[in-house]
C-alpha cells in the first residue's frame, strides 16, 4: 500500500489519500481518510511508499518532528517517503 499525505484536490492511483480539511471543501470527493499529518491513524509497518506534495512547509517544527516520526512509523522497513515542496527555504527554516 501507498499512502498520500495532504492529498487536497490531487488523486494518485494506487494511494490512499488523506487530508486535515474537510473533504466537501475540496473539488474532488477522494479523500479516503481525513487525519493530521502528525496523527496517522494507521498501523505500523503497512506503506511502502509516503508521498507529500506541497505539504511538508505548512508544518511548524514541532508538527514536523510529528509528521516524520508518524512516516517512519508507517511505513516499512526499506519504505520511501518523497515530498516536494515550492518553498524549499520554509522546509529549511523549519528544520
Amino acid at each position: 500500500m501507498n499512502l498520500e499525505i495532504g492529498a487536497g484536490n490531487s488523486k494518485i492511483d494506487g494511494y490512499i489519500h488523506t487530508d486535515a480539511q474537510d473533504p466537501s471543501n475540496l473539488q474532488n470527493h477522494h479523500i479516503e481518510v481525513r487525519c493530521k499529518g502528525e496523527e496517522l491513524p494507521f498501523k505500523n509497518n503497512i506503506f511502502y511508499k509516503i508521498f507529500m506534495w506541497g505539504v511538508f512547509e505548512h508544518f511548524t517544527f514541532p508538527e514536523s518532528l510529528s509528521v516524520l516520526s508518524e512516516c517512519n512509523r508507517v511505513l516499512v522497513i526499506g519504505g520511501e517517503l518523497e515530498f516536494t515542496t515550492p518553498d524549499l527555504i520554509a522546509v529549511c527554516k523549519i528544520i
